[in-house]
């Protein structure tokens, strides 16, 4: 089952791993890394959302560094949308488009994330 993780790095951990894009492809906490997406820079280090998923299909290596303030977010899939009221060839392609992105998956998960306000206001002030 896909989640999102947010968590911080410290920047003496950030150096060892090669940066965020080097924590792709690690497990945490039994969790496969999939993809990494920076957030925001802290005087503590930097924060960061990532796609995760179950480790035990994947076998990732483990990663040998602590993370800070690390959550989870499982994502529910979004209600379908209310068929468009005009059968316009527009409105039509935007109904399909918004039915494909009701679940999340590696190509989307981006716009699955809370805002970056609402990231940082949580955990990390």
């Amino acid at each position: 089952m896909l989640k999102i993780m947010y968590a911080l790095i410290t920047y003496d951990d950030l150096v060892h791993s090669h940066g965020i894009s080097g924590l792709s492809e690690k497990s945490y906490d039994h969790h496969a890394i999939l993809k990494v997406h920076f957030v925001a820079e802290t005087d503590k280090g930097i924060v960061f959302s990532a796609l995760v998923d179950d480790n035990e299909s994947l076998q990732f290596k483990s990663l040998s560094m602590p993370l800070v303030n690390v959550s989870y977010k499982i994502i529910k899939n979004k209600k379908p949308p209310r068929r468009p009221i005009s059968t316009s060839l527009k409105s039509m392609k935007k109904y399909h488009r918004t039915l494909n992105n009701l679940t999340m998956s590696e190509k989307n998960w981006k716009q699955f994330l809370d805002p970056k306000i609402c990231i940082l206001s949580q955990c990390y002030y």
